[in-house]
């Protein structure tokens, strides 16, 4: 007897979109594939990319009419939860967020509650690793959904660094950077390694073709642990202050509690939001922001969140 493997059209579809980006599916319903290769060679390939993209960067994208910006802007809210969670690896937990009314990127976006432990595990019924995951690509989100004079929002949440500290700090994501300027991303071989060897190259070549365009080089995103009682303007490990060629300044006595040392001085930028802010660089342990830097924004902080605000003038 001769066995027919059979797929049906249904299997057939849900193949070929799992081989085509969030990018492509969503310019196609929008009958604007003509910029899919336009996003796709400046590193524009995940729902986050759409979910986040201004209308600047729609014109250095080549999308040269008006109505066309405003169509793709006012539908990137809408971009299915199911891509982002792709994108994490995590879309088999599509049916929990669908129960919980999450559905689009806006919703999820809107939904606090998606940044906290408990909502994540009770609700959700995530494992401690991928609980993590979100909250991380969740504040990112919340951090680009400033408005106004709004820089940028923090959170309430454990600093990366101190997993085993049950304490709550204010965490605020950023960039630190060797200059102003839309900086270019230095991707080291310990982060391409965490993907599939196929993948490496590509990832690595989305950063350079998307921040090629200054000689600045930028971290990639840090959650910063604020502690509002250091004079130190920004601290960062000492790797990072190296890979990013931080201009050194000086060497100052810092005084701790049993002792005091000397320790160089570096020059950096940090960017919250749009904003960038010239700074003072320690080398430490931790990545921190701390009293000169909080000076130069106002601030509304609950208990969930920490709004950074620009200073009026």
């Amino acid at each position: 007897m001769i066995k027919v493997k059979f797929t049906s059209l249904l299997t057939v579809f849900v193949m070929a979109a799992s081989k085509a980006s969030a990018v492509d599916l969503f310019l196609n319903k929008l009958n604007l594939e003509k910029y899919c290769q336009n996003f796709h060679s400046h590193g524009y390939e995940t729902a986050v990319d759409l979910f986040c993209v201004t209308e600047r960067e729609l014109e250095q994208l080549q999308v040269k009419d008006a109505e066309e910006r405003a169509k793709i802007l006012s539908s990137a809210r809408d971009i299915d939860i199911h891509w982002w969670l792709v994108d994490l690896g995590l879309q088999h937990y599509i049916d929990e967020f669908r129960r919980e009314g999450i559905r689009t990127m806006e919703d999820l976006k809107l939904r606090r509650e998606v940044t906290t432990d408990v909502f994540l595990k009770d609700a959700l019924r995530m494992l401690p690793g991928h609980r993590k995951r979100v909250k991380r690509e969740a504040n990112f989100l919340r951090s680009h959904e400033a408005t106004c004079d709004e820089v940028v929002a923090g959170y309430w949440g454990q600093p990366p660094e101190m997993t085993e500290t049950s304490h709550q700090f204010i965490i605020v994501p950023g960039y630190l950077k060797s200059g102003k300027g839309k900086g270019m991303r230095m991707t080291t071989l310990l982060n391409t390694m965490k993907q599939p060897w196929m993948n490496q190259v590509a990832t690595t070549m989305t950063y350079y073709q998307h921040f090629n365009t200054s000689k600045a080089l930028s971290s990639e995103l840090i959650q910063f642990t604020v502690d509002s009682g250091s004079e130190v303007a920004v601290t960062a490990n000492d790797h990072l202050i190296s890979h990013l060629q931080l201009e050194y300044l000086q060497n100052i006595e810092s005084r701790g509690v049993h002792a005091a040392e000397s320790k160089p001085i570096y020059r950096g930028v940090l960017q919250l939001g749009q904003e960038e802010v010239a700074v003072e660089v320690m080398p430490d342990r931790f990545c921190t922001v701390g009293s000169p830097v909080m000076k130069k924004f106002r601030h509304d902080i609950d208990e969930t969140t920490h709004r950074w605000f620009k200073e009026r003038q």
